[in-house]
């Protein structure tokens, strides 16, 4: 079964919330690193990842996980 593609919209608010909860240490950098991995798999989660990584004040870009 095909997983849904994420509108632009969805994929923001998937990538706003665990970079949140990253930052909060409620959420691991393997658990982190999965979640990003399904976001990279389509366009619309591609752009949203890094428009949220980039602009946000999560400090992911500055101390990326190993996993």
């Amino acid at each position: 079964m095909k997983k849904k593609k994420p509108t632009f919209e969805e994929a923001l608010s998937a990538a706003s919330l665990w970079c949140t909860a990253w930052d909060k240490d409620e959420l691991s950098d393997e658990v982190l690193a999965d979640r990003v991995a399904e976001l990279l798999e389509t366009r619309n989660g591609t752009r949203a990842f890094f428009a949220i990584s980039l602009s946000s004040e999560s400090a992911l870009m500055d101390r990326i996980p190993d996993s």
